[in-house]
């Protein structure tokens, strides 16, 4: 798996007003963090948001969709963007303040 460049520097721009936004490459992919916290990745042409089993029905009612591993029936709490949220950067914003919160949970 590789991750598109182009989609990961939209990302970072439209997060430049954050502090302490950084990313690491990892397993093909390139995460995101706010301080020591994972909360989302640009899996292939993706940017996806890590959500907790119980807010789990809030991303997909906002058209989002588990992200799925070709070849793989992993499960993992991510959830690929839609288009229409990238496309709003308040939407984006508000998500991806949403997937960090859930991802403190996760981090506890």
């Amino acid at each position: 798996m590789a991750y598109l460049e182009s989609m990961a520097e939209f990302i970072l721009d439209t997060l430049s007003e954050f502090e302490d936004i950084s990313t690491k490459k990892m397993f093909g992919a390139l995460a995101f963090y706010k301080g020591d916290v994972l909360f989302g990745a640009v899996m292939d042409d993706k940017f996806t948001l890590r959500a907790v089993a119980e807010n789990e029905s809030k991303y997909l009612s906002a058209g989002m969709i588990r992200h799925v591993v070709p070849g793989r029936k992993l499960k993992m709490p991510y959830f690929d963007v839609p288009i229409d949220v990238l496309e709003d950067r308040d939407a984006l914003i508000h998500w991806v303040k949403t997937s960090y919160d859930d991802s403190k949970k996760l981090n506890k």
